[in-house]
């Protein structure tokens, strides 16, 4: 409990150095993974806790697993808010101790726990002893008849991905009749290019999705956003996976013109002046699910509980702040199983 007034964090793989991971739960309510080494502190990833009140318990937790790279998940509650890898060359493969800081008087905690990351049902190897030594059941077999009920209650699953949009833009005439430009101005030649400052804005038309996923290739030279969208609304309400010119990859929501981050992490993206693959993918309604990718790998998940929310199906697209920008295989698909 820290009272919205402080810091309270909770170590892994902590050193002799005092270099190591945490998960913190910052004054303002927001949850961060972040690295120490030495006296520098590294913010992996960020994301609003969803904790409503901070003067009430609310319980945190970070799991840590691999080396190359490190994996660590941040919840709260027991709800996933907040995942993040490390491949870095400061990364912490090591294994270490854990602990807990704060940097207030009066910041409470209780119930310290540390667990292995094992499966339920308690993970390990089976028993290497011989089996024992009695025969086996001598009774007949159940005599009844075959269970006469359903395999599973359940719906099927979803399937694997549909691909129920895609443009590689191999043409020199435009975005065309397939897209809605909303601002500035698109050339296209094996790619799509904006050609606008400061704003380049392009939707999909009549297309209407919910749980899907959006992924294209882009380059930003380092100089721009690069932003993908999803669950897009008429009022131009969405979700967007951003790529910053800093490198910087966040899944922020758009409520008119006010825009959320709810979550924030390294891309990774060693040369932004060379294509990368980001996309985002939107799941469910309370809470939406949102997990961002670069070139495959999940970087950020977070989930959105908010009363601006965005629940209903949309179209997706594509937005930059300025001119030669570059995107291309802008690829639009069902969310598939999980």
């Amino acid at each position: 409990m820290n009272s919205g007034a402080a810091v309270a964090e909770l170590d892994l793989r902590q050193q002799a150095s005092n270099d190591r991971y945490d998960v913190a739960l910052l004054a303002n309510g927001t949850l961060q993974i972040r690295r120490h080494n030495g006296a520098s502190i590294t913010v992996l990833g960020q994301a609003p806790s969803g904790i409503a009140d901070l003067s009430n318990w609310a319980t945190i937790s970070l799991s840590v697993s691999g080396a190359n790279p490190v994996r660590l998940v941040a919840s709260v509650n027991g709800t996933a808010k907040l995942s993040v890898s490390d491949s870095s060359a400061s990364a912490i493969a090591g294994p270490g101790t854990a602990g807990m800081w704060t940097d207030l008087a009066g910041v409470i905690f209780d119930d310290f726990t540390v667990m292995t990351n094992g499966a339920s049902g308690g993970g390990g190897s089976p028993d290497g002893g011989t089996p024992d030594a009695g025969p086996p059941d001598a009774g007949p077999p159940d005599a009844g008849p075959p269970d006469a009920g359903p395999p599973d209650a359940g719906p099927p699953d979803a399937g694997p991905p549909a691909v129920i949009f895609s443009d590689a833009f191999n043409r020199t005439t435009g975005l065309g009749s397939s897209w809605r430009i909303m601002s500035g101005a698109w050339l296209t030649s094996t790619r799509a290019q904006s050609d606008a400052h400061p704003s380049n804005q392009a939707a999909v038309q009549n297309l209407s999705c919910a749980d899907c996923s959006v992924s294209a290739q882009v380059v930003n030279f380092g100089a721009a956003v690069a932003e993908l969208d999803l669950r897009q609304q008429p009022s131009n309400d969405r979700y967007d996976v951003a790529l910053l010119a800093n490198g910087t990859l966040q899944i922020r929501r758009h409520n008119g013109t006010t825009i959320t981050v709810l979550g924030s992490a390294p891309s990774g993206i060693a040369d932004l002046t060379t294509w990368a693959t980001i996309s985002l993918s939107a799941t469910g309604t309370s809470p939406v699910r949102l997990v961002a990718s670069v070139n495959g790998a999940a970087k950020i998940t977070a989930s959105d509980s908010s009363a601006s929310a965005i629940a209903g199906a949309g179209t997706a697209g594509m937005w930059t702040d300025l001119a030669g920008v570059i995107f291309d295989d802008f690829t639009v698909t069902t969310a598939g199983s999980p």
